[in-house]
């Protein structure tokens, strides 16, 4: 029987999107379906829209490549990667791409930061009432939820910062 439906998953910079992410990788796999990565990007008002829309678009396949290295270590070479990038919120993004009722739509749950959380929420609310294929919220490891990892995150970059500061001449 010929696979016919694809794993949707957003790619995000949060360690909630890197279990997506690896969840997504794992059901693709598993499936032996492509795995199509979206991220999404959003365009200032007043923006010169053709040139920054391709400036964008560049950073935003560049961040879905750094998120792979990042959450799973590489590309998986046993897995066909589809990378979308779209300009828009995230919500109607993913169910624009995952259009197919044999298609799974993966997500990545709220993290700790009360803006982070707002908007996965709404993300999964819009995806949960307008997709026409399962949903799947992944929920983030425990560290996102503690919020120690934003703690860990700001203590690292200062002590990088003060580390290269005591390097200059």
């Amino acid at each position: 029987m010929e696979p016919t439906g694809r794993v949707v998953v957003g790619v995000g910079r949060s360690l909630g999107a890197y279990q997506a992410l690896r969840y997504a990788v794992g059901e693709a796999r598993r499936r032996e379906v492509i795995l199509v990565a979206v991220r999404t990007f959003h365009l200032a008002n007043g923006e010169d829209g053709l040139l920054n829309a391709a400036l964008l678009t560049n950073a935003a396949a560049e961040q879905v490549r750094s998120a792979f290295t990042e959450a799973v270590g590489q590309f998986p070479p046993d897995v066909e990667i589809e990378i979308v990038v779209l300009a828009g919120p995230a919500g109607s993004a993913l169910v624009s791409v995952a259009d197919r009722e044999s298609d799974l739509l993966v997500i990545g749950g709220c993290g700790a930061r009360r803006w982070g959380r707002l908007r996965t929420a709404a993300t999964a609310r819009f995806c949960a009432r307008h997709s026409v294929c399962p949903v799947v919220i992944v929920p983030p490891t425990a560290l996102a939820r503690s919020g120690q990892a934003d703690r860990l995150a700001r203590h690292t970059a200062r002590d990088i910062e003060d580390y290269l500061e005591r390097q200059r001449p």
